[in-house]
């Protein structure tokens, strides 16, 4: 019985898996159809599908009553300045109530500002300038006879009472880097022959003022800022006129004519007649002095707090000697120029470029505070002359000497200013006489 049912199995397996024969054909390529042709001119089809909806929007809940907040937000001011805004909000009165009152709105201001302490050693010099006890070997030495000058503290306190000043104005207050571009001022003092100089630390801007109609005559006056004067002057030695007097005389002529004009208003008339007098005053100077050029000369910007008080023993004058050390490099120079009371680091544009070939009246030739600036208080000469630079270098060179800091090889200015061009004489006017005519007589030959 069992080998009967595994036939029947067998067999059921055979048919299942054999089938009839499926007979095979050779598929035809369908027949290409023409493509549609369109109309441009007709409408854009739309679609036919049904739209899907967008969701609606879940509305936002109004408050039921006024909730008290606080936010607070960090920014930045063009001049550094960061601002550290914290704003409150909390329930008052009715508004005509709080409209009244002028603490419902209000700013309250909180400046917070760190003095620097003044650098006294070499290793603080040494941070800024590397290579500084190469241009002074005997750095040290001289640090050991020196003390924190009293214009470091007046020049912080002026800075400080600056920025009280402008709080109420955040936009003009004075800027991080302007701020902290002093590093010291300090009172070196040669224990043996008492010789003096003050040492102020700092970065340096560049002023472009200055000109000399003796030396030359085309001056770059086109900056907003510049001004043909230095502080520093000598009488004019030629009658040759600066370039500045047109400007000026014209500048006059127009604001006096504008002042003859009937029903002009009090205040317009002050100040017009403000600028009258300024413009004489200036034209007088131009007319009278020379002045330092700032592409040409070598002279460093002094505060002009530092001459008030010309009792103190350390106080400059204009004319003074003085060097400027940047790198392994030292540059004779003079105190040739007065500038504002919170303000440390300036020089003319000749040194600016020897600092730094890049450097112009828009851009320092360096950041850091890595210029250190040497003046030799009262050591200026008697009568204010034009610009020996020969003359600077060597009493710049004795007045190291005196301060104990010997063996240095300063740098040469060399005359970069072009000769002035010599006017040609007019020749004067040749009388010419006419020759006489030959006399004749009818029939002869003329008489030469």
């Amino acid at each position: 019985m069992k080998r009967l049912c595994r036939l029947f199995v067998s067999s059921l397996v055979v048919l299942t898996f054999s089938g009839c024969p499926q007979q095979t054909t050779t598929p035809t390529a369908p027949t290409p159809q023409p493509l549609p042709v369109v109309d441009l001119a007709a409408p854009f089809p739309t679609s036919t599908s049904p739209a899907i909806p967008l969701p609606m929007p879940v509305p936002t809940a109004l408050p039921e009553a006024f909730v008290p907040r606080r936010s607070y937000d960090v920014s930045k001011l063009f001049n550094g300045l960061k601002i550290y805004s914290h704003l409150q909000s909390q329930p008052g009165g009715i508004a005509p109530t709080e409209r009244e009152l002028d603490e419902s709105f209000s700013v309250d201001i909180s400046l917070k500002v760190k003095v620097p302490t003044a650098m006294t050693t070499v290793e603080d010099f040494a941070r800024t300038n590397p290579n500084i006890t190469k241009a002074l070997p005997n750095l040290a030495d001289l640090l050991m006879h020196s003390r924190v000058s009293p214009y470091y503290h007046y020049l912080y306190a002026q800075k400080v009472k600056s920025l009280q000043q402008d709080m109420r104005k955040l936009e003009e207050i004075l800027s991080r880097h302007n701020f902290y571009d002093c590093g010291t001022i300090l009172e070196l003092t040669n224990p043996t022959n008492k010789r003096k100089a003050l040492w102020l630390q700092g970065d340096m801007d560049v002023v472009t003022d200055g000109s000399d109609s003796d030396r030359y005559l085309e001056v770059d006056g086109s900056s907003i800022f510049y001004q043909p004067f230095t502080s520093y002057r000598w009488p004019k030695i030629t009658s040759i006129p600066s370039q500045f007097l047109a400007g000026r005389k014209t500048e006059i002529t127009a604001a006096q004519a504008e002042l003859d004009q009937p029903l002009l208003a009090a205040e317009r008339a002050k100040i017009l007649r403000s600028k009258i007098a300024t413009n004489k005053m200036e034209s007088a100077d131009l007319q009278t002095f020379s002045f330092l050029i700032s592409k040409a000369d070598p002279f460093i910007v002094l505060p002009g707090f530092m001459l008030r008080n010309k009792s103190l023993p350390f106080c400059p004058r204009l004319g003074d000697y003085a060097v400027v050390i940047f790198g392994d490099k030292v540059y004779p120079a003079i105190f040739g120029d007065v500038g504002p009371s919170v303000k440390i680091g300036e020089a003319s544009l000749r040194l600016a470029t020897t600092l730094n070939v890049k450097a112009s009246a828009a851009n320092r030739p360096t950041n850091n505070l890595n210029v250190s600036y040497l003046v030799f208080p009262q050591t200026a000469d008697e009568i204010p002359a034009p610009p020996n630079y020969e003359k600077w270098r060597t009493r710049c060179q004795e007045l190291l000497t005196e301060i104990g800091a010997t063996n240095l090889n300063l740098e040469h200015w060399d005359n970069i200013l072009p000769p002035m061009a010599t006017p040609t004489p007019t020749p004067d006017p040749i009388l010419v006489i006419p020759a006489p005519k030959p006399l004749t007589t009818p029939g002869s030959s003329p008489v030469p």
